[in-house]
Formats: C-alpha cells, structure tokens, sequence
C-alpha cells in the first residue's frame, strides 16, 4: 500500500511541475507580448518584433512541453516496473509460505 501512496505523490509531483512549466511560458509570452506593445516602435517595428518573440516562445513552450512529456513518461516506466516488482516479490513470499501443499507454512515474512 505503501508503494501505490508513493507512485501517486510522484505522478502528482510531475504533473504539478508541468503545469507550473507550463503556465510560466505562457505568462512570459503574454508579458513580452505586452511589453513589445507597449515600447515605443513604429508599427512595423513592433509587429517585426512581436513575430519573432512569438517563434522564439513558441519553440521554447514546445521545447518545455517535450520535456515535460519525456519526463512523464520515464516516471510511468518507472511506476510501471516498481508495480511489477512488487507483484513479483508478493507471488514469491505467498508462494514461499504457501510451499507446494497450498497450505501456509509457519514461516513469517522477512
């Protein structure tokens, strides 16, 4: 019970940290928006300057976006194969108490 308490808090951990990622890239895209707005550029100038911040951040929310998922999906295996060892050793202990009878024997579980 203990292990499923813990693959939860990490899953919660990871998806915690993606939306923080996440959500700041996208509050940094709006605030340069913002700023490069706000400057005091010609109209070309600006939209010039507002369509290479827009390519930058979109490659950086694609950059972090992939991350995220790579890192999600290295702590899925890594739940994935806690959860089978686990599996594993509980059929090993029941099958060591259990011997060949079906019976439990009298040995406790280390």
């Amino acid at each position: 019970m203990h292990s499923h308490n813990s693959n939860e808090d990490i899953r919660d951990q990871v998806e915690r940290g993606t939306s923080n990622v996440i959500g700041f890239m996208i509050g940094a895209a709006i605030g340069a928006g913002i700023a490069l707005l706000l400057a005091p550029d010609s109209g070309r100038e600006t939209r010039k300057r507002l369509k290479e911040n827009a390519r930058r951040w979109s490659s950086s929310m694609r950059d972090g976006i992939d991350t995220a998922r790579t890192r999600m999906d290295e702590v899925k295996e890594d739940v994935r194969t806690a959860v089978h060892t686990g599996r594993e050793t509980f059929t090993r202990e029941r099958e060591a108490r259990h011997g060949t009878t079906g019976n439990p024997t009298t040995q406790p579980i280390p």
